[in-house]
């Protein structure tokens, strides 16, 4: 995707960054304190399938949360290792000490407080002669689903893993494709109508302006890309520009290697 030098027009200060490909799970989009996180842990890995298992606080129980949350986190995390470990040890299903990571959220996609734990569960565990014993392979995919003419009871769905990507794939939408689209008063062409109706309402609509995602990321995400991380008082001018698919200028190798500069990756 190429990428560009800044430099800070008050101390001098250097910073390469390769432009963004915008891709929700790109690393260099997104917090590389999870990437790091992530390194540490492949040194932990085991040549085994591993199963991600989420344990979900009942609702009623939020407000307890909110005063008392280090107890009610505590007992969360407490409650799910219990579990994990009870069937695990039982030899009606493995039979042997099993391992865990979890990771505590607290909010849902809409940053509604729901707070769960996300754990990463090793398939198999050690047995009392000390040697790995492996699960049975897991080739299928469970999910809940919401059973709309039962009373939208919430329900379980296991396939096998093949015809679960089938159906996912089905889902992909072509190139390009635009999914999101307005009609009738709410369309485009017809928005001064919608103005209209927003002042018989009592609402005025401000026209504002199209933002650049400097300014998104000052106003909507809390930091300023153009001000210099150094001093914290100049601005941080682009200087120099390659294309996509090419190396970075070789002066610039050359400062990294040096670790006079800073990486943005």
């Amino acid at each position: 995707m190429g990428g560009h030098v800044d430099s800070c027009d008050a101390c001098g200060h250097i910073r390469v960054s390769y432009n963004s490909c915008r891709n929700r799970h790109c690393p260099k989009c997104q917090s590389t304190q999870r990437e790091r996180w992530i390194i540490n842990r492949e040194q932990d890995l085991l040549p085994v399938s591993y199963f991600h298992v989420v344990f979900t606080l009942p609702e009623p129980l939020n407000q307890l949360c909110a005063r008392y949350p280090v107890i009610m986190y505590n007992t969360l995390f407490h409650a799910a290792w219990e579990t994990i470990q009870a069937f695990s040890t039982d030899p009606k299903h493995l039979g042997a000490e099993p391992g865990m990571i979890s990771i505590l959220h607290t909010w849902g996609q809409q940053l509604w407080f729901h707070p769960h734990l996300h754990c990463i569960v090793p398939g198999g565990g050690i047995n009392r002669q000390g040697k790995w014993k492996q699960a049975k392979r897991d080739g299928k995919v469970t999910f809940t689903w919401k059973d709309y003419r039962d009373g939208e009871k919430r329900k379980l769905m296991t396939l096998q893993a093949d015809e679960f990507l089938r159906r996912f794939c089905q889902h992909i939408l072509p190139g390009g494709y635009v999914r999101i689209r307005h009609y009738g008063f709410l369309s485009c062409r017809k928005k001064p109508l919608l103005r209209g109706l927003q002042q018989q309402m009592g609402l005025t609509a401000e026209k504002k302006e199209k933002l650049p995602w400097q300014e998104i990321c000052k106003l909507r995400l809390g930091f300023d890309i153009e001000t210099c991380p150094c001093c914290g008082k100049g601005k941080m001018v682009t200087t120099q520009r390659w294309l996509p698919g090419r190396s970075p200028p070789m002066n610039i190798i050359a400062l990294r290697e040096s670790k006079k500069i800073e990486i943005n990756e």
